[in-house]
């Protein structure tokens, strides 16, 4: 089980890089493209003359600032006094939201600190929603979730108990709706861990919740929605050895029932981590195998039919280091960004890989001279924003985050990224129907009454 970690973080924040887009924010210094100038609002705006006036121009059909922000390339870097860990990061209110310890903060897609708070639940999983976003964890010994609007203020927060304990771990938004689903670990007497699945409304109230147990325990670590309303979540069961470790996926509809469960094991250690859904209804699972690996473990990567949990392809990423899966992003059926670690010469970073037709098209290391560790990513506009620990300001650790547009990546004078070599070849597990125990749970939603506390940390240019 987590323990409870608090921290005070002192930021060190982004470079400024102008676009053309019009909408983006200014610099910190009040800069602008060419042709634009920084209105009241703080954001570039093109001009309705020549005398460098802040009026936009409108046409009746809606100001420019309603443009998507594409995302630049960065990397903030975040040093405080006490050992703390990064724990998820999400697209939400048009930048990107970073959990961890009692801590969130918005970044834009430019870097750039929106806002920051601190909450009265240790923070593990975020996710966006209509009107900002839902940030999951613990309120010690129960789950606790605080939903929260684009500017860091409170909605609604609860907490869910079960069992002698139980925290969030993920939080997958349910699309067309502001539900979430809340996956959790649930621990008993005995210390057997199993899975709890809560579904909320948009205001924390519970829709829909279940447990889903096997008898050695399990714990799960994500999940993904599904075209039909349901998710898909990923965990990994115990065993009395890490070889006796597999793979679990498993799905339920809209209403919490099961629809198929499978685990997946390539006869050593193997875990899951997350999911994504491509266009064509595959769910793409990510994890690690240490079975027929490159070196001590792979990254995994499992793609299985939305609607019988079928397996349809299998492949490992690898170096001769220990390397682990954190998420993935598909795009088509046969091509994905993957987010993951990867340890060469006993430096750890994080590894992003794009593949095209079940092949490495791309690949980056991403880090310091100092280990690094992933605990998220998110697909942003036009790339990926990672988001982990760090080693490099010593005995603390720190947290840092790193926007990466496709196809730049991270270039620049902000640049962290290596040349690496890691392969990728088809792995040869096998899946097979499982039998999770399922249990109705009776958890009441109760109000929480802590503050989301504004965070006065300043940050200054990284690179300039």
């Amino acid at each position: 089980m987590r323990s409870a970690r608090y921290a005070i973080l002192a930021l060190v924040g982004a470079c400024y890089d102008p676009s053309f887009q019009v909408g983006l924010p200014c610099s910190p210094e009040g800069a602008c493209p060419t042709g634009q100038v920084c209105a009241g609002d703080n954001t570039c705006q093109l001009t309705s003359g020549g005398d460098g006036d802040a009026r936009p121009i409108d046409d009746g059909g809606g100001t420019p600032d309603a443009m998507p922000i594409p995302l630049e390339s960065w990397l903030v870097s975040f040093q405080h006094p006490n050992i703390a860990r990064a724990d998820d990061v999400a697209a939400a209110s048009g930048g990107y939201a970073l959990v961890g310890s009692s801590l969130v903060f918005l970044v834009d897609p430019r870097g750039e600190v929106k806002w920051q708070r601190e909450l009265d639940i240790q923070a593990y999983a975020v996710a966006g929603v209509p009107g900002g976003m839902v940030v999951a964890g613990q309120s010690y010994p129960d789950v606790g979730a605080v939903g929260l609007d684009g500017d860091g203020e409170i909605l609604w927060q609860k907490s869910y108990a079960d069992q002698t304990s139980a925290y969030a771990n993920a939080v997958i938004p349910i699309a067309g709706t502001s539900d979430v689903v809340l996956v959790a670990d649930s621990t008993d007497a005995a210390s057997v861990g199993s899975t709890w699945l809560i579904r909320v409304n948009g205001s924390g109230e519970i829709v829909w919740q279940t447990r889903f147990a096997l008898a050695n325990g399990m714990y799960a670590t994500g999940g993904t929605a599904t075209g039909d309303g349901g998710v898909v979540v990923v965990a990994t069961s115990d065993g009395e050895t890490l070889e006796e470790r597999d793979m679990l996926a498993f799905k339920v509809d809209a209403d919490g029932d099961i629809r198929w469960q499978k685990r997946i094991s390539g006869g050593d250690n193997e875990w899951g981590e997350s999911a994504g859904r491509d266009s064509t209804g595959q769910i793409w699972v990510v994890g690690g195998t240490w079975a027929n690996s490159f070196g001590v473990a792979d990254v995994w990567i499992v793609r299985l039919d939305e609607m019988n949990g079928a397996l349809l392809a299998q492949h490992r990423i690898g170096t001769a280091g220990q390397d682990n899966g954190v998420r993935v992003f598909p795009y088509a059926a046969t091509g994905a960004l993957v987010v993951g670690e990867i340890t060469v010469s006993g430096n750890t970073d994080l590894f992003v890989v794009e593949t095209k037709e079940d092949a490495i098209d791309t690949q980056f290391r991403v880090g310091s001279s100092a280990s690094d560790y992933g605990a998220g990513g998110a697909s942003g506009n036009g790339g990926v924003v990672l988001f982990g620990d760090t080693d490099a300001f010593g005995d603390n650790i720190g947290f840092f985050a790193a926007g990466m547009p496709m196809p730049e990546w991270l270039d620049g004078s902000c640049s962290l990224r290596h040349s690496t070599s890691a392969n990728m070849a088809t792995s040869s597990a096998t899946a097979s129907n499982t039998s999770l125990t399922t249990t109705a749970t009776s958890a009441s939603a109760v109000d929480l009454t802590g503050a989301s506390t504004p965070v006065d940390i300043p940050h200054t240019a990284e690179c300039e």
